[in-house]
């Protein structure tokens, strides 16, 4: 966890787990809240350049990312930059047996005030990147939760959200009857306290994307996949 006007936070950074033959379960945790009268900046990552391998048996791993930009105050430059990854070049191995993965990213970013459109508040959540998963045989689950908003100025310039749920990845879940749920959604919410056109001061964008430049093979069994986006702005 860290807490600063200018922040960063890892669960883990260039590292392994290795948890051997038994019924494991694993957690990451990062989170990030930056607050500033001015510039709000953080990102949160769970994993980042490493290795998890859950070996054989009933495993659980969590991975869970938050972020949160918050501008306060009356600025001619106020923008709230929020991001927050779960998994990032990263290689997961759950090994067989009935696995759990899940993964949760959100990210917020707001701000209370900005002069003439000169602030933005930029929110992005992404769930896996440049990362494969291989939960091996088994009855495994797969569930990647991905979500980002931004608002809550008045006049402020632009709100860009987005979220992504697989991005540049893939996805094995070898033998066995397995479930794969990836949802990403993203909401961008302007605010004009003096009732000009966004045009004039700035533009609310938003994109949900569940599934990008990644493959998913759930190999023999009973599988079922869901993947929803769903995106928003004002």
């Amino acid at each position: 966890y860290s807490f600063g006007t200018n922040t960063n936070s890892w669960a883990i950074r260039d590292s392994s787990i290795d948890t051997g033959i038994g019924n494991d379960t694993v957690t990451l945790n990062a989170s990030d809240l930056a607050v500033s009268m001015g510039q709000a900046i953080e990102p949160a990552y769970g994993a980042v350049n490493s290795s998890i391998n859950l070996g054989s048996g009933d495993d659980s791993l969590f991975i869970n990312s938050s972020g949160k930009a918050l501008s306060i105050g009356w600025s001619w430059d106020q923008s709230a930059l929020a991001a927050a990854y779960g998994v990032i070049d990263s290689t997961i191995n759950a090994g067989s047996g009935n696995d759990l993965i899940n993964i949760n990213v959100s990210s917020t970013a707001n701000a209370d005030n900005g002069w003439w459109g000169q602030s933005s508040q930029i929110a992005k959540s992404v769930g896996v990147s440049g990362t494969n998963i291989s939960t091996g045989s088994g009855n495994d689950t797969l569930n990647i939760n991905v979500s980002s908003d931004a608002g809550g100025m008045l006049n402020p310039g632009d709100v860009n959200v987005s979220s992504y749920g697989s991005y540049g990845s893939s996805i094995n879940t070898g033998s066995g009857d397995d479930s794969i749920n990836i949802n990403a959604s993203s909401v961008s919410l302007r605010t004009d306290l003096w009732g000009w056109e966004s045009r004039e001061i700035g533009l609310g964008q938003s994109e949900a994307v569940g599934l990008e430049k990644s493959t998913i093979n759930t190999g023999s069994g009973d599988d079922k996949v869901e993947i929803s986006a769903y995106s928003f702005g004002t």
